[in-house]
């Protein structure tokens, strides 16, 4: 354990980056509400696709809030929490870059095929 770990720049910058990080995802609910309106007539595929970042980008921010409350309310009063990784905080890394790409092949397929 780190002995000279200042709580406020660890666990301040997770919260931080869970605000902006739901922000964002709020920003994604918003263009998929708008695409479901006005994009009727794009294929299945790409409905499909657009479905997917938004059930993982949903799933991710639920992982985010977990992870907060894990850290900031559960083990409130405890500065040593800083030097432990709740177990499935490493696959939310790897299961949750797909979003990204999937917006890539969204982009990707609007702009060859449509």
């Amino acid at each position: 354990m780190c002995q000279n770990a200042d709580v406020r720049y660890t666990l301040g910058a997770v919260l931080g980056g869970a605000l902006l990080s739901t922000t964002l995802s709020g920003f994604l609910c918003l263009q998929t509400f708008l695409y479901v309106q006005h994009c009727q007539d794009d294929s299945k595929h790409l409905k499909a696709l657009v479905a997917l970042v938004w059930t993982l980008d949903t799933i991710h921010t639920s992982c985010i809030a977990t992870v907060c409350y894990q850290y900031l309310i559960l083990n409130f009063g405890r500065p040593e929490i800083v030097d432990h990784i709740f177990r499935h905080v490493p696959g939310m890394f790897g299961l949750f870059n797909d979003p990204d790409a999937a917006s890539d092949y969204i982009v990707l397929f609007r702009l060859l095929w449509c």
